[in-house]
């Protein structure tokens, strides 16, 4: 196995490259995987956030890169089949297709383009929303209709009709 070690300074690439989803995705990943509380990563991305908005910020990403072949690995390890009872719930609830609109003219600034051409069935993440999109987006539902999103929800591979339905069944479970 062949192992290399890549390094980037926000000096030399500037931020974007800092603010794509991956960046929060892997938290994401650890929090939705049990890994790492809600509440800790929830603080992280609003001190990300807190972190951005001052002027002489410092933003360095270590990246440890490796490839060859883990034969022994996967032939003791297969994927689970195992299917997320809140997956099913998401897809079995029925929800106003307000929520999606609201989720695409909240986003739609961010990403730059009509909320019209945004697709309600791609995840937030491939749509271009990073942890700070994430962040506002969190607020904005929050303050709209006093429903609490997690980040992690937002950034785990969820799209706009599966946040939607998030909303309605948080909605009506406060009714």
């Amino acid at each position: 196995i062949q192992f290399d070690t890549i390094c980037s300074h926000n000096f030399f690439s500037g931020d974007p490259v800092f603010l794509t989803a991956e960046g929060a995705g892997i938290p994401a990943q650890l929090t939705k995987s049990g890994f790492l509380e809600e509440d800790i990563f929830d603080s992280l991305v609003n001190k990300w956030k807190t972190m951005l908005s001052t002027e002489d910020h410092i933003l360095f990403r270590q990246l440890f890169v490796s490839s060859g072949s883990l034969a022994a690995f996967r032939s003791t390890h297969t994927p689970s089949s195992v299917v997320n009872n809140a997956s099913r719930k998401l897809q079995q609830s029925s929800y106003n297709n307000d929520y999606s609109s609201f989720i695409c003219e909240i986003i739609s600034g961010s990403l730059q383009i009509s909320p019209a051409d945004i697709s309600r069935d791609t995840s937030l993440i491939d749509a271009g929303i990073d942890s700070v999109e994430a962040l506002n987006l969190q607020i904005a539902i929050k303050d709209t209709y006093n429903v609490d999103i997690k980040i992690s929800e937002i950034l785990s591979g969820n799209s706009i009709r599966d946040i939607s339905a998030l909303i309605s069944i948080r909605i009506d479970s406060k009714n």
